[in-house]
């Protein structure tokens, strides 16, 4: 039988001062942990790869507008596009107008870190969904605009 790769990319802000990103990468990996034996038996290998956005230019390369993101084959698994103000990526930028980080919506409730069965749910999903990405134009939204500019400052020890 042949083998068919899964490429599941996390990307985040920050692993180590936000929360969110940090406890995110904890759920996925107990996900994937959680799926991975029925995954190698249907006959399917997952590739995991972690990215720190921690540019402009690399949102851009990987069309970034979310942290933490979680995409399974290129597909943002994120469905909602939600978000609410992430107190720890602010005190990375020092920016007043705040940053803005992911939340996650399950059977009607809202989770700033995604719990594991609504990880598995969607990972499971895309990849036995035949969902297909669809290309967009790109534009970094405002919120991360402003997050990138406030570390470009703090590291020229300028102030947002």
């Amino acid at each position: 039988m042949e083998t068919k790769k899964v490429k599941i990319d996390y990307l985040y802000l920050d692993n180590e001062t936000c929360r969110r990103c940090n406890q995110t990468e904890k759920q996925l990996e107990a996900a994937l942990d959680g799926i991975g034996q029925l995954l190698q038996t249907a006959g399917y290998h997952f590739i995991l790869n972690k990215v720190k956005m921690d540019t402009r230019e690399k949102a851009a390369t990987y069309q970034f507008t979310k942290s933490p993101t979680i995409r399974v084959n290129n597909i943002d698994i994120g469905f909602e596009q939600l978000e609410n103000p992430c107190s720890d990526c602010d005190d990375l930028c020092g920016c007043e107008q705040g940053t803005a980080c992911r939340t996650w919506l399950l059977e009607g409730q809202e989770y700033e870190v995604p719990p594991r069965k609504l990880l598995t749910d969607r990972i499971l999903k895309v990849i036995f969904g035949n969902k297909e990405t669809q290309k967009q134009d790109f534009e970094l939204p405002e919120n991360l605009d402003n997050f990138y500019s406030g570390m470009e400052k703090a590291g020229k020890n300028e102030c947002c």
